[in-house]
């Protein structure tokens, strides 16, 4: 009896960020191995605009696969990232897709390019480095979810610091319906963003969010109308950049300051573990297979 005792009381007290598949933490990919292993895989384009307003736009252009992003793709999101890092005079950036969709995730291809659990360790190890650095950057990140927002495209959503929707679009998180768990560091985010109770319960049942379900969650902040919502949140991000680089900056850190450095890094390990330990090419192409994303 003691020794089961002492047993329950080591696994009691062991920290609730510690990873919890310890043996990939030795063994990371490098972002120089992520990036190299990435780069030529897959279609589409990610486009940065840098407007003279100081508000940009990124663009997932690969709509024939409803803006699923591709390696090529994932490489290119992270340089624009460090562009709007080195960018002095701007205040603002809204993402978005190109055509009906938002994103649906992970493309195919890209998948099948990286059948191994540290395949899954190489996507997720570039990803949560690029949306890791994308919350941190000192101006407002805006993302629009038009159409649909799919696995690792909702995913997507949850890294900027406001979220507005159009009329026709819903988020849906459906990794436990593939046998995923999320991999590109949504997990973390969408319990900060709506709680760990209302988080788990979204991503277990893996139902779609309606517009309604979002706004009252406080997921998103605002309707767009679907033909104009480009320009419609330009002028809603540009009510909220009035102020100074800096203040704004300023401003972003005290109401962020929970994600910090060491903090965002032990949570982003623990998920990227667990995304690998569940990574399996052949019942995730089973499941693209049979469209499971969209059903």
């Amino acid at each position: 009896m003691q020794v089961i005792t002492r047993i329950f009381l080591r696994a009691a007290c062991r920290p609730l960020y510690q990873p919890l598949h310890h043996h990939y933490s030795q063994s990371y990919p490098t972002l120089e191995e992520a990036t190299s292993a990435l780069q030529g895989v897959g279609e589409g384009r990610v486009i940065l605009d840098k407007g003279l307003d100081g508000i940009a736009t990124i663009r997932l252009e690969n709509p024939l696969k409803k803006n699923a992003l591709s390696g090529r793709m994932m490489v290119e999101l992270s340089k624009c990232v460090t562009e709007l890092e080195n960018w002095p005079s701007g205040v603002g950036v809204i993402m978005y897709g190109t055509g009906d969709n938002f994103c649906s995730g992970a493309d195919k291809a890209t998948i099948q390019a990286n059948p191994t659990a540290r395949g899954g360790l190489i996507i997720s190890t570039l990803m949560h480095d690029t949306l890791a650095r994308y919350v941190r950057l000192p101006i407002v990140t805006c993302t629009v979810i038009h159409g649909k927002a799919v696995g690792g495209g909702a995913e997507l959503t949850t890294w900027s610091d406001f979220r507005l929707i159009t009329s026709d679009a819903s988020v849906h998180f459906v990794q436990a319906r593939m046998g995923l768990t999320p991999g590109w560091g949504g997990g973390t985010r969408l319990r900060q963003l709506v709680g760990p109770t209302r988080a788990l319960n979204i991503f277990l049942s893996a139902s779609r969010l309606t517009v309604t379900d979002t706004l009252e969650m406080g997921l998103t902040q605002k309707v767009l109308t679907a033909n104009r919502f480009v320009e419609e949140a330009e002028l809603w991000v540009a009510s909220r950049t009035f102020a100074k680089r800096d203040v704004v900056s300023a401003m972003k850190a005290i109401i962020f300051q929970e994600i910090t450095d060491s903090k965002l890094r032990e949570e982003l390990a623990n998920e990227r573990n667990a995304f690998a330990e569940m990574f399996n090419i052949s019942d995730v192409s089973k499941s693209l297979g049979k469209n499971i994303k969209f059903k």
